[in-house]
Formats: C-alpha cells, structure tokens, sequence
C-alpha cells in the first residue's frame, strides 16, 4: 500500500479530504492517504510540496502559481474550492479603523504566502503605495495573536471565519474584508508524485470529488461544520451557502491566468507561463 501525504491549513475548507481519508475506498485501492496540518499556510505548503515532504496539498491558488514560477518542483492538479475566499483584515484590539494606524507593518505566515500576496491586493484596495507595506513573518495565526499583543505588528490578513472566535476573545479587531478575485482552493501536488503516480492522484481526487459533492447536498452541512470545527451554527449556515466544492477534476486555467496577469500589474511576478506549464494533467 502507497502513502501519500496531503498537507492543508487546519480549517472547515478540508473537511471532504479528511472524509476521504476516512472512507474505505482508497484503501481498496491500495492508496493510504493521511493529512498532514500545515498551520503556516500556503509558503509552508510550497515548500513541503517541493521537497517531497507532501505529495499533494489543500493550498492557494496564488500562493500555489507564484511557487510553479518560481521554479519550485509543484504542479497545479484541479480546483478544490472554488467561491473566494474571504480575507479578514485585522488589527490590533486597540485599534477600530484604519485612520488610527500609526504605521502598516503587516503579519504575514511566511514570504509568498497567501497572507503575504493578499496584503499587496488590500494595498490597490485601499490606494496605498505597495513599497508602505512593512512584512513582518510570524509564521501562523497564533504567532499574528502573540505579535498584536507586542504590538510588533499592525495588519494581519486570515479568513474571517478561522479567527472569528480570537476576535470575540479580544485578541484582534476585524475592520474589513478583501475576497479574492478568483477561487481560492486548488489541489496541488509534487511534480515527481504527478510523474510517478498519476493513477492514484486521479484516484485521489475523484473520491475527495465524490465526498464534495456528498456534503454540497447535505442538510446537515452547517451542523456537521459547527460541531467539527467549533464554530456557532449561524456561522456554519454562512460558511455552507458561500462555499463551493468543485466535484470535477478540472483546472480553471482563466483563474490561472487572472492570477498571473494580477501579480504582474503589481510587480509581484516578473513574467507569466503558458497555463499547460503550469498544471499536472490538460
């Protein structure tokens, strides 16, 4: 039987690929599939996949097609979610808008991150010069939680529903909200794994397709979410209409392509590829 490793952040998003790992079928396949968290976030997740630590991964698209240019060993395997993504943008608890920020050293999981790439969107967003942007790594929420409470930071950028309950706790302030222009979720994987195993990531995402589609018509979708990921039932009931699983193994090449023509127009990214050299199977 094959391991494979699929690394993802510890949020409701992974929810039809830890039901795949619990279902049976892979395993009748001869295919062990086990999760790995990666509370980091997407930079984390690319690196992993680059040096085989993780065959696959629950990641960013952005983050995702940024490391594919810059050479690193990942190929784009087929969407996962594909509603936006809603990033929160937090502040110190002290804090309430944006007139009071003496400064915009921003918290970020680590460089090409989705919290990095996302902090150069809210800049367009709000008409700030990019080069006023001050990045400060704290690697994962618990380390933007730690920093605002130095006040070692001043913005910190997370989707919303993930640091809903430390906003209720006062340990941050949610002023706005940037969503992404293209899905957000994809499934990557390591190009090697791509070369050497393409029947079984295929069967992989066909089974986590199977369970998408299982949840999408589910009553009980906002109660399983509440319960699995404790969060309150009127925020389960949000998350479920607003999010959308893809239950076919296709890659949205346009988004790609949105991706790559955003980054450029912000300096982000030099040049762009063809979107084939980009994915595992066209």
């Amino acid at each position: 039987m094959r391991v494979f490793k699929i690394g993802g952040v510890p949020e409701y998003f992974n929810l039809p690929i830890k039901a795949a790992i619990a279902d049976s079928e892979l395993r009748h396949k001869e295919i062990d599939l086990q999760w790995q968290d990666v509370k980091e976030g997407t930079g984390a997740m690319a690196k992993m996949l680059h040096d085989g630590e993780l065959d696959m991964a629950m990641i960013l698209l952005e983050g995702a097609t940024k490391s594919v240019l810059e050479g690193q060993r990942i190929k784009l395997v087929q969407n996962y979610v594909t509603s936006p993504l809603l990033w929160g943008v937090h502040t110190s608890p002290y804090v309430n808008n944006f007139d009071e920020l003496y400064s915009r050293r921003v918290g970020i999981s680590r460089y090409g991150s989705g919290s990095h790439m996302m902090a150069f969107l809210m800049a367009e967003k709000y008409g700030w010069p990019k080069e006023s942007l001050d990045f400060v790594v704290i690697n994962n929420l618990d380390g933007a939680i730690d920093a605002f409470s130095k006040q070692e930071i001043d913005l910190f950028l997370w989707e919303k529903f993930t640091t809903k309950p430390f906003v209720e706790k006062g340990h941050m302030n949610c002023i706005d909200v940037v969503e992404t222009p293209w899905p957000c979720f994809i499934l990557a994987a390591n190009s090697r794994t791509v070369s050497a195993y393409s029947k079984e990531l295929k069967q992989i995402c066909q089974v986590i397709n199977n369970q998408s589609k299982h949840f999408q018509s589910s009553p009980d979708l906002p109660d399983i979410i509440a319960n699995t990921y404790q969060l309150s039932i009127e925020d389960a009931k949000i998350i479920s209409r607003n999010t959308q699983w893809s239950t076919e193994m296709q890659m949205d090449e346009e988004a790609i392509q949105k991706v790559m023509s955003t980054y450029k127009e912000l300096n982000v990214i030099q040049r762009a590829k063809p979107t084939n050299a980009l994915v595992a199977f066209s």
